[in-house]
């Protein structure tokens, strides 16, 4: 019988194995890439301490939050931060959770529970899983074991720190990187050719001066707070080699789609969205999108 697959708007963690599996499985993968020298094949069996398809079923996602890196087809390297955290992990656990927080801070999952608790307060762990099956548009009913995963993730990296009443809050790390982020949006503004929007508290607009695109689009989702994308992008651009858009391309696929049409448009017109930047996640809400505009002959050639 054909097991049908759950949607998520994110690449989420196979819901078969747990965040200890992860943490043994980024081990081994330390040990056999030679100090990151060497790409290891997602066919690799490392024995009895890592399941079989550990590796396979979760090399997607490990991209994703750029613990590996993509090599070739099948095939993915270790990325220099996460042999650092694997080093640190072998002489103390302390020494190591402030390097997984620097690799998973700018992911949709921790900045997205960073910006709920810090709008709603402290929440509960089966509140936190709510939140990000909700923000992923997933069934936490088939894919709870995979949100459980970035739960282990977001607390060991100390993101969230529980407190005396059983309840997760921001860590002052979290909450400290988080002000210094929301300082560079108020101070920088970069001179260039398109206008930027920002919101008040009050919910009017003021016109900014205009800032240049960059011309990568990996820097176009750094902007956007959406470096958590890149990963799935690379996936895209190994099926499709001459995938590789600028700001102008991709704004003319959100415009040429009339369910992005809308994202299109404020895209160009404000290129940044000031405050709330988790909110920007509408102008490319599903990489398949662009895979069908690929496909269909409506991207680019």
């Amino acid at each position: 019988m054909r097991m049908t697959r759950v949607h998520s708007n994110h690449i989420l963690p196979s819901d078969r194995y747990s965040f200890e599996v992860h943490m043994e499985l980024l081990k081994n993968l330390t040990i056999y890439s030679n100090a990151g020298t060497k790409s290891i094949p997602t066919s690799m069996d490392f024995g009895a301490t890592v399941p079989a398809q550990a590796y396979s079923l979760n090399a997607r996602f490990l991209s994703d939050i750029r613990m590996i890196e993509f090599e070739k087809k099948g095939s993915y390297k270790v990325t220099p931060k996460t042999i650092e955290f694997v080093n640190a992990s072998s002489v103390d656990v302390a020494h190591a959770k402030p390097i997984l927080f620097e690799i998973i801070r700018d992911t949709w999952f921790a900045q997205h529970i960073i910006q709920l608790i810090s709008t709603m307060g402290a929440k509960t762990k089966d509140e936190i899983i709510n939140a990000l099956a909700i923000y992923c548009q997933t069934d936490k009913n088939k894919k709870g074991a995979a949100l459980d995963v970035l739960f282990g993730y977001i607390q060991f990296s100390e993101i969230v720190v529980q407190d005396a009443n059983g309840s997760f809050n921001i860590s002052s790390t979290a909450r400290s990187y988080k002000m210094a982020d929301n300082q560079k949006e108020t101070n920088i503004k970069p001179a260039g050719t398109i206008s930027r929007l920002d919101i008040n508290q009050t919910g009017s607009q003021n016109i900014e001066p205009p800032i240049r695109p960059p011309a990568g689009l990996s820097e176009i989702l750094k902007m956007f707070n959406l470096g958590h994308l890149i990963g799935r992008i690379e996936i895209l651009i190994e099926k499709n080699s001459d995938f590789n858009p600028d700001v102008e391309q991709l704004i003319s696929i959100c415009k040429s789609d009339p369910n992005l049409n809308h994202a299109g448009i404020l895209l160009e017109e404000h290129y940044q969205l000031a405050k709330d930047l988790q909110k920007a996640i509408i102008i490319l809400p599903d990489i398949k999108l662009i895979k069908n505009h690929i496909t269909k002959g409506q991207g680019m050639k």
